[in-house]
């Protein structure tokens, strides 16, 4: 039994705040099982490298919102009515530092767990060479470039996995929650799941039938 995941839910694992989030639960539980070798999780490569370059990107878009903010804050500070509105903000860049080097290792740490229980699936030459056709191949599915290259990457391992039985593609992205994609899949044998648990069923209703 296999199932294939992307960037979604890596960040659902790495990016889960301190509040119960079903949703990551759901992820973790089978990565759980995967751990125990009941399920075999794959992931495309490429996934990875998106989920940490997110991770990149949060921080900077955060670090741009928080200098504005301390702009406001000095200039605000420095207006006639300071004295009435007593207005100041004061972002610590240092915290955004610190939860960007802390989401980064949760990264890290999931993807050390998914190469021990499970398999990366790599970005071959055909995943990136073909790049332009992926582009026009896949506008047919309303996907970008990237989500095309994640797609193309399973699709190329469920066509070495033909007669493999129980294989689903599990994915919170809503791009990849279309028919075309759906038909796509299926034509190789595999399923759609559009939540982590709905992932979780599928899986557990596979174990139980099995």
């Amino acid at each position: 039994m296999t199932v294939y995941v992307e960037t979604t839910y890596l960040l659902q694992i790495a990016l889960q705040g301190p509040k119960p989030d079903p949703e990551a639960q759901a992820a973790e539980q089978m990565l759980s099982a995967a751990e125990a070798g009941r399920v075999r999780i794959a992931v495309p490569a490429f996934a990875l490298a998106e989920a940490f370059s997110k991770v990149g990107y949060r921080y900077v878009d955060d670090e741009r919102v928080w200098n504005a903010l301390r702009a406001e804050s000095e200039r605000l500070r420095t207006t006639v009515f300071r004295a009435e509105t007593r207005f100041e903000i004061r972002p610590d860049l240092r915290q955004l530092a610190a939860r960007k080097t802390g989401e980064t290792n949760r990264l890290l740490s999931l993807a050390a767990r998914l190469a021990r229980a499970g398999e990366v699936v790599p970005t071959d030459y055909s995943s990136v060479g073909e790049g332009p056709f992926i582009s026009l191949t896949y506008q047919l599915y309303g996907l970008s470039e990237k989500d095309a290259i994640v797609l193309h990457g399973i699709l190329s391992d469920l066509s070495r996995r033909n007669g493999e039985p129980a294989k689903c593609f599990v994915s919170r992205d809503k791009d990849f929650d279309t028919q075309q994609v759906r038909d796509a899949l299926s034509q190789h044998g595999c399923e759609f799941r559009g939540s982590f648990k709905a992932g979780l069923q599928w899986v557990q209703d596979q174990l139980a039938g099995g």
